[in-house]
């Protein structure tokens, strides 16, 4: 039986193409639909790295998606542990 598998809608941007992408639209000025016809990406990951872009490489590596701060509802340890001593104590 041949299974199709669906094309992705993008392909994933290795860093090298990031980088040139946005070095040729900030040196050069050349228009932006012209930028992405060439590396083949996508109008907004293009705004969204330029506006990170400051010149150096390491503004253009990935980041992490974890959230900065715990979530505003999360229970505190001292509440965890009471409740999970409560229940070692009473099973039932």
């Amino acid at each position: 039986m041949n299974i199709l598998i669906p094309e992705r809608k993008y392909i994933p941007i290795d860093f090298q193409t990031r980088l040139q992408a946005c070095k040729r639209r900030v040196i050069s000025k050349r228009p932006i639909r012209k930028i992405l016809s060439f590396y083949h990406v996508k109008r907004s990951s293009l705004y969204r790295r330029l506006g990170r872009y400051d010149g150096t490489d390491e503004s253009l590596l990935d980041q992490s998606h974890r959230p900065k701060s715990d979530h505003p509802n999360k229970l505190k340890r001292d509440i965890v542990k009471k409740v999970l001593d409560l229940h070692r104590r009473n099973p039932d």
